[in-house]
Parts: C-alpha cells; sequence; structure tokens
C-alpha cells in the first residue's frame, strides 16, 4: 500500500467517525420517552338514608316544592402522580412520569320526608322515586370505572416529552404542565360522563314522571281517604 492510498484510507475513516459518530449534544436535545403505569381504584360507600320534614327539606335545598331527594354527598376523581428525574449527563436533568394512580369514589343519601310514615303507600310511591335517582349515580360509577381505567392507558402513551433542563425549578415547571396536560385530557372525559349522567336525572323528573306520581298519590288517598290526598301538598315535587 503506497503513501497514498494510505493517507486516503486514513481520511476515509475520519471522515466515517465524525459524519457518523452522535454528538453530545445530540443526548441533550430531547428527553427520553415516559413509561408510564396507570391504575384506577373505585370505591362506593354505603348508602344514607336520612329523615326530615317536607319543611326542613325546602329550607335545606332553598325550595318550596320538593317533597324528597337524593343527594350525592361525595363524588370525585382524584389523580396522584409519580415522577422520576433522568441524570442523561453533562448536568441535563430531565422529568419523567412514572405512575399515575386515580381514586374514583362515590357516596350518595336519600333523603326522606317525615310527614309520611315509614312504609305507608305515600312513603313508598316517593322512595321509588329516589331510588330511580339514586339507580342513575351508582349506573354511573359502576359503567364509568374501565371507561376512567381505560383512558387512564390511552392518555398515558401520548405524554409530552420535553427539552433538558438544568435547574430544580425548571423540573418542577415541566412536571407541572405534564401533570396539567394528562389531567385536562383526563377531566374532559370526566365532564362528559358527569353531564351524562345530570340529563338522566333530569329525565326522571319530566313531567310525564310528576304524572305518575301525582297517580301513585291519588291512588294512596283512594285506598285510604284519611291519607293526605295531593290537595294537601299541591306544589310540592320529587326531585
Amino acid at each position: 500500500m503506497n503513501i497514498r492510498s494510505v493517507t486516503l484510507f486514513s481520511l476515509l475513516m475520519v471522515f466515517c467517525v465524525v459524519g457518523y459518530s452522535p454528538s453530545a449534544e445530540a443526548f441533550r436535545d430531547r428527553c427520553p420517552r415516559h413509561d408510564v403505569t396507570t391504575e384506577l381504584k373505585a370505591k362506593r360507600s354505603k348508602t344514607k338514608f336520612r329523615r326530615a320534614s317536607i319543611e326542613s327539606i325546602n329550607d335545606y335545598l332553598n325550595s318550596h316544592s320538593v317533597l324528597a331527594f337524593v343527594s350525592t354527598e361525595n363524588l370525585y376523581v382524584e389523580n396522584q402522580y409519580k415522577f422520576s428525574v433522568v441524570d442523561i449527563g453533562g448536568g441535563w436533568l430531565c422529568p419523567k412520569l412514572e405512575k399515575v394512580r386515580s381514586y374514583f369514589h362515590v357516596a350518595a343519601s336519600i333523603n326522606m320526608p317525615k310527614d309520611f310514615k315509614k312504609g305507608s303507600c305515600e312513603y313508598e310511591a316517593i322512595l321509588e322515586h329516589e331510588k330511580r335517582h339514586l339507580k342513575v349515580i351508582y349506573d354511573f360509577h359502576e359503567n364509568n370505572t374501565d371507561a376512567y381505567r381505560r383512558y387512564l392507558g390511552i392518555i398515558s402513551r401520548d405524554v409530552p416529552i420535553f427539552k433538558p433542563v438544568r435547574t430544580e425549578d425548571e423540573l418542577r415547571r415541566d412536571q407541572m404542565k405534564i401533570q396539567s396536560y394528562f389531567q385536562n385530557k383526563y377531566n374532559a372525559l370526566i365532564h362528559k360522563s358527569i353531564e351524562e349522567m345530570n340529563i338522566e336525572q333530569a329525565n326522571i323528573d319530566s313531567n310525564q314522571e310528576y304524572l305518575f306520581r301525582n297517580r301513585m298519590i291519588d291512588r294512596c288517598h283512594d285506598e285510604d281517604p284519611k291519607r293526605p290526598n295531593r290537595k294537601s301538598f299541591p306544589d310540592h315535587t320529587l326531585d
């Protein structure tokens, strides 16, 4: 091999090394992808039953026409986020989302009037209506548990990746951005499902339902004329 060929070969080798070896800056251009595990824990508390006078019920609701109501005492979806910090060298740091744990809890109560004896025809008619409201709440919880769980996994596949940073403040800033992105996506599904539940609740309180309620009270009065009839509370409805 002559000198010229050796020189050309050496230049070629240098070109290969310089042209294809990754620079240090290449590692600092983008943080590694997140590897997120997700978990959802669902809980439904036991239904509470309360009784109060019709007057007290309406005072509580700031109303004048309610016989009974179902209240959602606790309905929340809460997320916890776990992050780690990846050191990619050269003093550059990356936030990495590792886990999202979600808690989906519901607790409800039925508030019935003392004005009717428990087990009476009127009481049972009112209770039947309120149980329909209660069922909507519990169906909402049961039907959306799997949907929320699946959506957590979907969101986790596309968590944004930021450029590496150097300071703790910058790390916390990007962690908050990641958390906000995840939470906003999740909230969109939650709000949509709650709106659907509210529509179902409103349908139960339709005019047809009130006609049914009035027929039930009329029937109770027909069975025993001593019982109150609709004229005793003409403006009161169920809720």
